[in-house]
């Protein structure tokens, strides 16, 4: 199993935050994190020519904290 945070988030951040009181930008950067790249953001999908093959790609969050969206070239 690959570790990334999105994965740690996911998993973790429903119990932490149930016990730490936390301001509402951290919950909309730990929400941003957790949808990035997922059926919750929407995408669009890929067909070849022939269509034979269909590839989806998920929307990214485009937050700022998101570690893949921070990554990407403006």
């Amino acid at each position: 199993m690959e570790a990334s945070l999105q994965k740690i988030f996911q998993h973790s951040f429903g119990r932490y935050k149930e016990k730490h009181r936390l301001p509402l930008k951290y919950h909309r950067a730990a929400q941003a994190i957790i949808s990035c790249r997922t059926p919750a953001q929407g995408g669009h999908e890929l067909y070849c020519a022939d269509q034979h093959e269909r590839h989806i790609r998920y929307h990214s969050c485009r937050h700022r904290s998101c570690p893949r969206c921070n990554q990407q070239p403006k």
